[in-house]
């Protein structure tokens, strides 16, 4: 994907659209309280299939609230969003 310049309806609707993905990624995560919170509140009182379950999506989850918290999702779609820019 890159803008194409041919008309500016198509580059304002490339730019909106790009914007529009950015803002939904950068904001994806929750905060890493709401992952810890989920982990305690399955640990206390579900069951081992739960946990076992819901362990691969707490990790994602609580991985993507650390970087959130650091800003790096936003670096990175930053970065992204400059390259397709330029390109």
């Amino acid at each position: 994907f890159a803008f194409a310049m041919s008309s500016i309806v198509e580059t304002v609707t490339d730019v909106l659209g790009v914007w529009f993905a950015f803002s939904l990624f950068v904001n994806s995560y929750p905060l890493i309280e709401d992952a810890l919170n989920m982990k305690e509140k399955i640990y206390k009182s579900g069951t081992i299939i739960q946990k076992i379950i819901y362990a691969p999506g707490f990790v994602f989850l609580y991985i993507g609230a650390f970087l959130e918290k650091y800003l790096i999702t936003f670096i990175i779609s930053l970065a992204t969003l400059i390259l397709l820019i330029v390109n």
